[in-house]
């Protein structure tokens, strides 16, 4: 009879054991995910900003056109000396065609981003 209350006794002991075992293992398992968690976000936002910058030093590195009336076709010419709007008036036409500020060649896009050039203030 005493042996059974000793296993009993020692069971208990055990299962109490266990439990709070279970319960730190917990703690740490949400500890764990959380900090996982964090990191995973950080991450995410630095491969946001590398894409962000990658995509920025694409765009500027894409060949550009000695002329900003020039075509592709028109800028393949290996001499550089295209007149076709050789005039004031020309290229003032051109600009406006293009959809561009005549003063300083940019986009008209100025009702959008709210961005404007000193010229065009």
């Amino acid at each position: 009879m005493l042996d059974e209350v000793d296993v009993v006794t020692h069971i208990e002991l055990i299962t109490d054991a266990i439990k709070s075992l279970e319960q730190k293992l917990g703690l740490f398992a949400r500890s764990l995910e959380e900090r996982i968690d964090s990191t995973i976000q950080r991450l995410e936002m630095r491969m946001r900003a590398y894409n962000q910058v990658l995509d920025t030093l694409l765009d500027r590195s894409k060949p550009r056109s000695n002329c900003m009336f020039w075509t592709d076709e028109d800028n393949r010419d290996a001499t550089g000396s295209y007149h076709r709007y050789a005039d004031a008036i020309a290229r003032a036409m051109q600009a406006n065609v293009m959809g561009q500020c005549t003063r300083c060649l940019n986009a008209r896009d100025a009702a959008d981003s709210g961005v404007r050039c000193i010229m065009c203030r």
